[in-house]
C-alpha cells in the first residue's frame, strides 16, 4: 500500500536512525549554529519538506495538482499555494523536495492513488529532485519526526484542518511550531512564491536569534527588502541595534 517510497526516501529513513542514536552524545546546538560556517559557501536549505495531511490529499491541496503541472511548465512559474511555495523555494535553494502525505487508514483508496500519481507527474516538472513520502498516522507527529532531517517546513495555512470553521493558522500548524526545531514557513493560498519585502520582528532578549540569522541570508543570497524592528526594554538597546 505504500508506493511512495524511493531510494532517497530510504536513505532519508536509515540517516535519521543513525542520527536519533547518536544525538545524546552530541552537544546540543540550534539549526543556524550548525550552519554559520557555511552560511557563505553553501546554501541555507538543502532539504525542503512539504506535510501533507491526510483529508487534504482528495481537496484542494492535490486536486488541482493537473492545472499546477501546466503552470510548473511556465517559465515565470507564478502560480498560487503552500505546494507551489515549497516548490519555489526548493529550486531556489537547489534543495531536495520531500511531500510527506500522511494518511489515517493504512492503505491508499483508488482515488487518493490517482492524486497522488498527478502529484508526482506535477514534480515531474520541477527543475530540484523530488520525492513522495507516505506513512499512516499523526499528521503532527510525522511532521515532527521527519522536520529532523530537512532544513525548512513548509506549512499551509489550514494543514490538517479538522472542521470546516476552524480558524488558520490551524492547532496542527501551532503545533509543529511550538514543537520542532526547524524553521517554518507558515503560506497561503494567495500568497507569491517567494517572499520579495519582509519585516523580521527581532526580540533582542534572546542571546542567539536564528529568525535574524536566515533574515541576513535572505538580504545577502535572495536580495529581498528586509526591514528589521527591534523590541527591547533592555539599557543596551541601541548596542543591540546597532549590531543588528
Amino acid at each position: 500500500g505504500n508506493g511512495g517510497r524511493t531510494p532517497v526516501i530510504d536513505r532519508l529513513r536509515r540517516l535519521t536512525g543513525l542520527a536519533q542514536s547518536e544525538v545524546s552524545r552530541m552537544p546540543a546546538r540550534t539549526w543556524a549554529e550548525e550552519r554559520t560556517l557555511g552560511r557563505y559557501s553553501d546554501h541555507l536549505f538543502a532539504n525542503v519538506l512539504y506535510p501533507i495531511g491526510g483529508g487534504e490529499i482528495n481537496e484542494r491541496r492535490i486536486a488541482n495538482a493537473g492545472a499546477l503541472a501546466t503552470a510548473l511548465a511556465l517559465s515565470e512559474k507564478q502560480f498560487a499555494g503552500a505546494l507551489a511555495s515549497a516548490l519555489a523555494l526548493s529550486e531556489a535553494e537547489g534543495a531536495q523536495f520531500c511531500a510527506l502525505c500522511v494518511l489515517d487508514h493504512p492503505d491508499l483508496t483508488p482515488a487518493e492513488a490517482d492524486a497522488l500519481d498527478v502529484l508526482r507527474l506535477a514534480l515531474d516538472h520541477t527543475v530540484c529532485p523530488t520525492g513522495v513520502l507516505i506513512e499512516e498516522g499523526d499528521p503532527v507527529h510525522w511532521t515532527l519526526e521527519v522536520a529532523y532531517v530537512n532544513d525548512l517546513i513548509v506549512l499551509a495555512r489550514d494543514f490538517n484542518q479538522q472542521t470546516a470553521d476552524e480558524p488558520a493558522p490551524t492547532a496542527a500548524v501551532r503545533a509543529v511550531l511550538t514543537a520542532t526545531q526547524r524553521p517554518l514557513y507558515i503560506t497561503g493560498i494567495d500568497e507569491p512564491p517567494l517572499a520579495r519585502r519582509v519585516l523580521l520582528v527581532h526580540d533582542t532578549r534572546r542571546q542567539f536569534e536564528e529568525a535574524l540569522f536566515i533574515a541576513a541570508y535572505l538580504a545577502e543570497q535572495w536580495r529581498v527588502e528586509l526591514t528589521v524592528l527591534s523590541l527591547s526594554n533592555g539599557r543596551n538597546t541601541s548596542d543591540v541595534v546597532d549590531h543588528v
